[in-house]
């Protein structure tokens, strides 16, 4: 997908015939005229279904090709889009606009509207009496027939099952359950899969290793007060695992509670897992001996996993749904706690073999990584703690 950052790039791509409409990118003369809002929304519910561009300020020649550039005042631009998008959509879909200014004149220029694949797909246009769904056909806009919403509707619904489904793929793949150790799982997945996402994210090989340090260096931007361990923080590089997957952090097949990892598909998936989200003290592995859950392993440890998969999707310009889960397992019996003035306070014991949540988000929403953990975890946490507690700012 052709994402230009600079009005350089469009003038070159436009003048020199490069530039291809198609089903993913359209471009425009302009924004459509006050009394013309339903042509964006509509564009923007079309673009939706599979994800596309949209591309102000470059008109078509005789021949109907996009080869002519028309920048415009920019002014107001981004702000009327987002206003026309989010009143004349059902459950409007996640936009990302951009404005390209001109190196001389940077009052005028381009907008570029990234409408990613939207999980929410179709979106029904309701401005005036419209009420009807949009797709693309080819270069132009079509309104979809009742199989084609059907199927999209079908594929929001399957969406909430394969989440189920992967959680419990990420188990069954995990190591054992051991009575003395409650393991982390999580996942990450686009709504699509692509198997060349990380060569755009790194067209190189030195630009892989360069990128994924920049990955892990992201681990230490948001992190719970207390300290912790195993955590990801702990690692910096990454070793290939195949030829698909780089993998941080380090496996102990004979203690898994040292064993962290974040295993990163060159097609964008991502997986976590963590061998000590519960543990008995130290030295006292007695069956009868308490398992106590170690909230600032998991809240850490699934921190930095949210803010290296987010970083990573940035990095090749995806910005649409993802899908993501997370499972606390072996955890029947074990205890929450908090250190206070050397008073231990004990939460009730948690009934239940595991916790399992999962959600889908756009890529925007994943860069608050503390309310994407907080999402995930906040039933959990105010299970085993208490529900009002922030742990990215109150210790454990």
């Amino acid at each position: 997908m052709w994402l230009p950052d600079t009005a350089r790039q469009v003038i070159e791509a436009a003048e020199s015939g490069s530039m291809e409409e198609g089903p993913a990118f359209d471009a425009k003369a302009q924004l459509p005229g006050s009394k013309k809002n339903i042509d964006l929304a509509i564009d923007v519910a079309a673009m939706a279904n599979d994800g596309g561009v949209l591309l102000y300020g470059v008109g078509e020649d005789e021949n109907r090709r996009p080869t002519l550039p028309h920048p415009f005042e920019l002014a107001g631009a981004l702000e009327r889009i987002a206003s026309i998008v989010s009143t004349s959509l059902s459950d409007p879909p996640f936009i990302d606009p951009r404005p390209l200014p001109l190196e001389a004149d940077p009052a005028q220029g381009f907008v570029l509207l990234h409408v990613p694949q939207s999980a929410r797909a179709p979106h029904q246009a309701t401005v005036g009496n419209d009420m009807r769904f949009y797709g693309r056909a080819g270069e132009i806009n079509v309104r979809l027939t009742e199989g084609e919403i059907e199927r999209l509707y079908a594929r929001r619904a399957r969406a909430a099952v394969d989440r189920d489904e992967l959680l419990n793929d990420r188990i069954r793949l995990g190591p054992p359950a051991q009575d003395d150790l409650g393991f982390l799982h999580a996942f990450a997945r686009p709504l699509a899969l692509d198997t060349d996402f990380m060569d755009r994210a790194a067209p190189t090989t030195g630009r892989v290793i360069e990128l994924l340090r920049e990955l892990a260096r992201t681990t230490d931007n948001v992190q719970p007060p207390s300290g912790y361990g195993p955590g990801l923080t702990q690692y910096l590089t990454w070793e290939p695992k195949g030829a698909k997957v780089w993998t941080l952090g380090r496996e102990d097949d004979e203690d898994q509670s040292n064993s962290v990892r974040c295993d990163l598909n060159v097609d964008r998936r991502a997986d976590l897992f963590c061998g000590r989200a519960a543990a008995r003290p130290p030295r006292t592995h007695a069956e009868d001996s308490p398992l106590y859950i170690i909230n600032p392993v998991i809240v850490g440890n699934l921190a930095s996993f949210l803010s290296i998969v987010g970083a990573y999707y940035q990095a090749a310009n995806y910005f649409g749904a993802v899908d993501l889960g997370v499972a606390i397992t072996g955890i029947l019996g074990a205890t929450g706690y908090s250190e206070d003035n050397r008073h231990m306070f004990y939460a009730p014991t948690y009934n239940a073999p595991d916790y399992r949540e999962h959600a889908q988000v756009t890529v925007a929403e994943l860069q608050d990584v503390t309310a994407a953990v907080l999402m995930l975890l906040r039933r959990f946490l105010g299970t085993v703690y208490r529900p009002d507690w922030d742990p990215f700012k109150s210790p454990a």
